[in-house]
């Protein structure tokens, strides 16, 4: 005995199939998420949000984000433990992937514990090896390096190569960026005088010289728009105070030899709202900030 489905049921059934095929295949955009600044963030498991000071790496094979960051900086000297690592499809919903750097990890002269901030991560095509450069120091900054670090994966366990002052100049405030051509370049403050940009080696471990200089600024982040112009944001050196955003401009369509031009103020807060930038994704330039900068040794939120 057969019983055939027939009108409505059948409707219901192929919707819920539907339903059930597309949850599989389509994943949650950011076009559907509506962030909110200022507040704590929490992951899958309802845990805090550690990722200070990080940045964004797309994956554009899975369409995944992964937010890299440090841990949260502990007392007595405000040092953070290792870097975290989250994921997200929609920029929203963070899942931990693990800590993929201890402190403990790094190998250099000068005994630790040691000061890590502001990791990046960019993949070398030709060596197939995710990259990660932080800003290393020691808890008074009398280190004044970068440290780097590689990987096979993107969330696996990173390996620390070696930490140095990229050209022979005192490093602090850092970020690395990554153009259309593979590029990569390293943005930092040179000696707290100004942002000095250099090109990374084919490898991505080394830097091979200055090429520009940029304002006196920290909490650098380079991002380019589609009229080809390179524009650098970042803060003006105020130590844990909260201070207005500086937005420079370059003067030509690469960023050997480029000059900067300083554009008027961005905003009209005198604190850029207690926030300091740090990372800027491009999608629609939404713009990541770091924890007020007074907070920041508490690092309550990302």
């Amino acid at each position: 005995y057969q019983r055939r489905v027939r009108g409505p049921m059948m409707k219901l059934i192929l919707l819920l199939l539907t339903v059930f095929i597309t949850s599989l295949f389509c994943q949650p955009n950011p076009e559907d998420t509506v962030i909110q600044s200022g507040t704590k963030w929490y992951d899958t498991q309802r845990r805090e949000i550690h990722a200070h000071g990080g940045g964004i790496y797309f994956d554009k094979a899975s369409s995944k984000y992964y937010w890299v960051g440090t841990s949260q900086k502990l007392p007595p000297s405000w040092l953070s433990e290792g870097i975290n690592l989250y994921s997200s499809y929609d920029l929203g919903t963070w899942t931990f992937e693990g800590e993929i750097f201890h402190n403990s990890s790094i190998k250099i002269s000068t005994p630790g514990p040691y000061r890590i901030e502001r990791p990046k991560i960019i993949f070398n095509e030709k060596t197939r090896k995710f990259v990660m450069w932080f800003h290393l120091d020691t808890a008074g900054f009398t280190l004044r390096n970068v440290g780097v670090a590689i990987s096979d994966t993107i969330n696996g366990y990173y390996q620390f190569v070696a930490g140095f002052k990229p050209d022979g100049l005192d490093s602090y405030d850092m970020t690395i960026y990554k153009d259309d051509d593979g590029s990569a370049y390293l943005c930092r403050s040179v000696e707290n005088a100004y942002a000095g940009i250099s090109k990374l080696s084919d490898d991505y471990l080394q830097t091979t010289g200055i090429i520009s200089k940029g304002p006196r600024v920290e909490g650098q982040a380079i991002f380019k728009l589609s009229n080809g112009r390179y524009y650098l944001l970042g803060s003006h050196l105020t130590g844990w105070d909260a201070n207005q955003a500086v937005l420079s401009v370059s003067d030509g369509l690469t960023l050997n030899g480029a000059t900067w031009t300083v554009l008027p103020v961005i905003t009209t807060s005198s604190t850029t709202y207690e926030s300091q930038s740090t990372y800027v994704l491009p999608y629609s330039c939404l713009l990541y900030t770091s924890p007020s900068p007074r907070d920041r040794q508490k690092s309550r939120m990302p």
